[in-house]
C-alpha cells in the first residue's frame, strides 16, 4: 500500500511517501506512528465510554479521568513560535491560547468557545489531521488530510467548519 502526503507550496502540491523505507524504531509526532480515521474513532469511542469498548474494560475509568485533567502547573501556559513559511504557525489556529493540557491532549478551557463544550479534548496530527472528543455531549469528530505544512490555515478552518456542522446536525451548541 502506498500512502502519500502532500506538501503545499506557492504553486500547488508536491507528493512524498509517508511510509518509512527503513524499520521504525522510535514513535513520535510525525515520526512513523500510523493510524486510520477508523482507528482514531475506535480510540475516541473507548475514551468516551470511560475505557470500555465492546463490553471490555480496556482502560480504568480513573485513567480516563486523568486524561482530562490539566497537567501544567498553575499559571504555566504554552506558546509557539512561527517559523519561516508558517510551518509551525500555531497562534491563531490550533491550539487555542486559553486551553490547558493533559498528558494526552489539549483540553478546551475557553468559556466563550462557540462549538465544543468546555472540558472537551482535542489534538492534531502532523499532516493536518484533527480530532475532538466532547464527552459531555457524546461527540467524537475526526478529520484527516494528508498534506503539510502542519496547521495549514485552509485545512484548520475547514476542520472547524466541519466540527461546527457536526454539532449543528446534532442540535447541540
Amino acid at each position: 500500500m502506498t500512502v502519500f502526503c502532500r506538501v503545499r507550496d506557492s504553486v500547488g502540491f508536491k507528493e512524498y511517501s509517508r511510509v518509512p523505507t527503513e524499520p521504525v524504531a522510535e514513535y513520535n509526532a510525525g515520526g512513523g506512528l500510523f493510524g486510520s480515521p477508523k482507528d482514531y474513532l475506535t480510540f475516541l469511542e473507548c475514551i468516551k465510554n470511560n475505557g470500555k469498548y465492546y463490553g471490555g474494560q480496556i482502560l480504568k475509568p480513573e485513567t480516563v479521568a486523568l486524561m482530562f485533567k490539566n497537567q501544567l502547573p498553575n499559571g504555566l501556559t504554552l506558546s509557539y513560535n512561527v517559523t519561516e513559511g508558517g510551518m509551525v504557525d500555531i497562534l491563531g489556529g490550533f491550539p487555542d491560547n486559553s486551553d490547558v493540557y493533559s498528558l494526552s491532549w489539549a483540553i478546551e478551557n475557553n468559556e466563550d468557545e462557540l462549538i465544543k463544550t468546555k472540558g472537551s479534548a482535542y489534538w492534531a496530527g502532523m499532516a493536518n489531521s484533527y480530532y475532538t472528543l466532547d464527552k459531555e455531549k457524546g461527540i467524537a469528530v475526526v478529520y484527516f488530510t494528508q498534506f503539510l505544512p502542519f496547521n495549514d490555515k485552509v485545512s484548520y478552518d475547514f476542520y472547524r467548519l466541519f466540527e461546527k456542522e457536526v454539532y449543528n446536525s446534532l442540535n447541540t451548541k
